[in-house]
């Protein structure tokens, strides 16, 4: 693990983590983009985001859990509930069973279909990793790692899932059929750009809205009430300006 990515690690839960949150704040503020602004915002609104969908006994499912700082936040949202984390990379799965030691953590990724697959861990940019070879151009090492899906895990009540995982949110989900359907939890998922590589946006959206029956909503949609988005708005917030990188998906 690279020495930024091991220092942000360190940074979560700990005293300087909301200091580091407000410099990053404001630094975009005093460099702003407007043509991303709603991007850039997606950060200070996941916690309000989450509050809405929350309680203190809520049960949460980290898929892609990285470094940790989604599950952080979580757990500090609901302290009462019993939270699962997935994260393929070795490395990062034994950082964050000594971070989060209440915290069932699973070391494989969660896909279609139960067997193994190439894991891609992006050595540059962390956030990157992801299932199978891309053509990054960046330092990449590749390994095999366990996969399952979301209907084969033993997970019980979950009342929420987030899923992370660089264009593989959609077999994600093609894999979580019982799951969705017993326990009908909110997704928070991330969908990048459209010309992002490997990324279905239109087979994710009606696999969200048609097979599932879920609405999709950008954060701020969610927090304002504006309601649902469109096959044709979901594809736009993947084209420059970007409108949005996250979702909230709710069961109709």
């Amino acid at each position: 693990m690279n020495a930024v990515l091991l220092l942000k690690s360190f940074l979560i839960n700990s005293p300087f983590e909301g200091v580091a949150k407000r410099a990053r704040h404001v630094s975009g503020r005093l460099r702003p983009n407007l043509e991303m602004a709603e991007v850039i915002l997606e950060e200070e609104r996941l916690p309000e985001v989450l509050k809405r969908l929350l309680t203190p006994t809520s049960n949460v499912l980290d898929v892609g859990c990285h470094i940790g700082s989604f599950l952080n936040l979580a757990s500090k949202l609901a302290p009462n509930g019993r939270h699962v984390a997935i994260e393929a990379s070795p490395s990062k799965a034994t950082l964050l069973r000594r971070r989060f030691p209440s915290v069932r953590i699973e070391q494989l990724a969660i896909s279609d279909r139960v067997g193994i697959s190439t894991f891609e861990e992006n050595l540059r940019r962390p956030g990157f990793s992801r299932l199978g070879a891309s053509s990054t151009s960046d330092p990449v090492t590749r390994y095999d790692v366990p996969t399952t899906t979301l209907d084969a895990l033993e997970l019980g009540r979950i009342d929420l899932v987030k899923i992370d995982i660089e264009g593989g949110e959609l077999n994600a989900l093609r894999g979580a059929k019982r799951f969705a359907e017993s326990n009908r939890p909110p997704f928070v998922f991330e969908c990048g750009a459209v010309t992002n590589e490997g990324l279905d946006r239109a087979a994710l959206f009606d696999h969200l809205t048609s097979v599932m029956t879920y609405d999709v909503f950008t954060f701020g949609d969610f927090l304002y009430r504006k309601g649902p988005l469109s096959a044709d708005e979901f594809r736009k917030c993947g084209i420059y300006p970007f409108r949005a990188f996250n979702f909230v998906a709710l069961p109709r």
